[in-house]
Order: structure tokens, then C-alpha cells, then sequence
């Protein structure tokens, strides 16, 4: 009997994972029930961009914000933004609702 020849595995597998990080909150617990609300507790933080933005805010089913996730920091005139990064954070944080604002 001869010893079997030892098998190379020539491709290497990365395991990933994808994860959510927390970064220092910016808004209170208020729900959101009115755009006049959304703006009154974002508009002040959202002033100082001086390039369009578009930011996801991830809601509970009780319109109580969970997170707020800026999908694309853009130019001057211009902020693209594909549905696979407006809805990564909202799937990770298992939002039940939500909202999308542009600042221009």
C-alpha cells in the first residue's frame, strides 16, 4: 500500500462579514411623524455640508429613529446614489420604515 499524495488546495476562501458600526449619535429619540419634525432635529447638523448629500434615516415601526446612514456625500451639483447603498443600512439595522432626504 502507498501513501497517498497530499492534495494542494490552490484557492483560498475569504470569509468576510458585513457589519454595522455605530458612530457618536446626532439626534434624540422624537418621531418623526412630519418633514417639519425631520428638519428640526436634522437641519442644523445638515447646514454646514457645503456639497449635496443623501442620507437615509432608518425608522422603528413607531417612527422612532434608529440611525441615520449619509448613502452618498457628493459634488458641488451632484450626489449619485445606487439602491444597493441606500438600503445596506436599513437592512442591517432592520428598520421597519424609511425615510430618504436630499440636500442640495
Amino acid at each position: 500500500m502507498g501513501k497517498k499524495p497530499e492534495v494542494q488546495n490552490e484557492f483560498g476562501l475569504d470569509v468576510v462579514s458585513v457589519r454595522l458600526v455605530k458612530d457618536a449619535p446626532i439626534f434624540s429619540e422624537h418621531p418623526f411623524t412630519s418633514p417639519t419634525e425631520t428638519v428640526a432635529v436634522l437641519g442644523e447638523f445638515m447646514c454646514e455640508f457645503d456639497r449635496e448629500v443623501v442620507c437615509i434615516i432608518n425608522l422603528k415601526s413607531d417612527l422612532k429613529p434608529i440611525n441615520v446612514h449619509f448613502a452618498s456625500i457628493g459634488a458641488l451639483n451632484e450626489a449619485m446614489a445606487h439602491p444597493r447603498e441606500l438600503l445596506k443600512a436599513s437592512i442591517l439595522s432592520n428598520a421597519a420604515s424609511i425615510m430618504m432626504i436630499h440636500l442640495c
